[in-house]
């Protein structure tokens, strides 16, 4: 058994840009974790032109491996898959996060070979409608290449018991825990509001602005908001629409475009591009409300950011979010277009319900999805597994 004061946890992600959402989980959760006295590391491989979001490097060591074959999925890197081996060995325990790429597989690999324990997180990537994308591509790969590793995992870890159900419902026959995102409250407070969007984007002051931010992609439900904020437009002048996030390079923003001019709503949808840290806060503070209608999701942490922010979320079912509706936190929704029309109108019709499930919101966040708490429930969850004494 390892020593239960210090543990040596070794996370592995794919990569560290700015607009996955799996960026935003390694980071904090291992600076919480650090902060709790375990040495902590982050292997990563870097994305071409992207600049990876790494951990605080005074809390977490943090290594970036070039990319040897360009692909922009797979990641596949010589260096990384040279070092890994005795980073494992160092390790009491690997934590892999999101799966179908190459960092995933080697380091499942590398763990069974050298006996020590390790979780995967699939962080949505088991959902129905990812799994329905390349359907026979990723059912060859699973079967052939990743999940026997999932078989021999100490445990799977689900976001959600969503999630879980999700994890033996793909035949895994590894334990799961549900352990979900959390935020980092203490950094979201410290931010302040420092741009006006509706003076730089020349709006009026009576302006309502509902916020989409996180990465420009088919499944975050685009192509539901729009028309149905386009509708909302024909019935009120107040509203607009920031759409915050970039598409990866995969082109689908042109796409985001395309489908805003389509509906007469280009004065009303605003394309701010990719925003990151501080700024990211900063466009959350100038909300508000926060929309994410998307088809498939594990829990969003961007809409946890926005709750923590006060803001209240329009959610479809599909992010796993069902404790806003019991607690009042915002609107859930299924993803189709008038019921995300409906949401909006509801949102739009008050300040005073706007402020109150706001509010709400903030609350929820603060019991159940801090970062902190999230990291206590980490450490134990790893000291039940029979941990490596390397």
């Amino acid at each position: 058994m390892a020593d239960r004061t210090s543990l040596r946890i070794l996370h592995v992600i794919r990569g560290l840009a700015n607009s996955s959402g799996t960026t935003h989980i390694v980071g904090p959760l291992s600076e919480a974790q650090a902060r709790l006295g375990h040495t902590v590391r982050v292997f990563f491989v870097d994305k071409p032109g992207r600049a990876p979001v790494v951990p605080d490097p005074t809390l977490v060591e943090s290594t970036g491996f070039p990319m040897t074959v360009s692909t922009r999925q797979a990641g596949w890197s010589r260096s990384f898959a040279r070092a890994l081996p005795r980073a494992v060995r160092e390790a009491n325990v690997v934590h892999v996060h999101a799966i179908w790429n190459f960092p995933t597989w080697w380091t499942m690999r590398e763990a069974l070979r050298a006996g020590v324990p390790y979780v995967v997180a699939p962080q949505g990537s088991l959902e129905d409608w990812a799994l329905r994308r390349s359907r026979c591509l990723k059912s060859l790969y699973a079967r052939i290449i990743e999940r026997p590793y999932f078989d021999r995992a100490l445990a799977m870890q689900a976001l959600t018991e969503t999630e879980a159900e999700q994890c033996r419902r793909f035949g895994i026959k590894a334990p799961v825990m549900v352990l979900p995102n959390g935020v980092d409250l203490a950094a979201i407070d410290r931010s302040r509001r420092e741009r006006d969007l509706r003076a730089e984007l020349s709006l009026p002051r009576t302006s309502v602005l509902f916020l989409f931010l996180g990465r420009v992609f088919p499944k975050k439900g685009l192509d539901l908001l729009v028309p149905a904020f386009a509708k909302l437009c024909r019935e009120t002048a107040h509203a607009h629409l920031l759409i915050a996030g970039d598409d990866a390079g995969s082109g689908y923003l042109g796409e985001v475009d395309r489908l805003v001019q389509a509906n007469g709503a280009a004065g009303r949808i605003h394309l701010l591009g990719e925003v990151a840290g501080n700024e990211k806060f900063d466009t959350l503070r100038n909300a508000d409300a926060f929309v994410l209608s998307s088809y498939s999701e594990g829990l969003p942490v961007a809409a946890l950011e926005a709750m923590a922010c006060r803001l209240p979320v329009i959610l479809t079912h599909n992010c796993n979010l069902a404790d806003i509706e019991t607690h009042e936190a915002g609107w859930l929704v299924e993803p189709r277009t008038d019921d995300v029309l409906r949401a909006l109108r509801a949102a739009l019709s008050s300040v005073s319900e706007r402020q109150r499930r706001g509010e709400n919101a903030r609350t929820l966040v603060e019991r159940r999805y801090t970062w902190s708490r999230i990291a206590d429930e980490s450490i134990s969850f790893y000291r039940s597994l029979p941990l490596s004494t390397n």
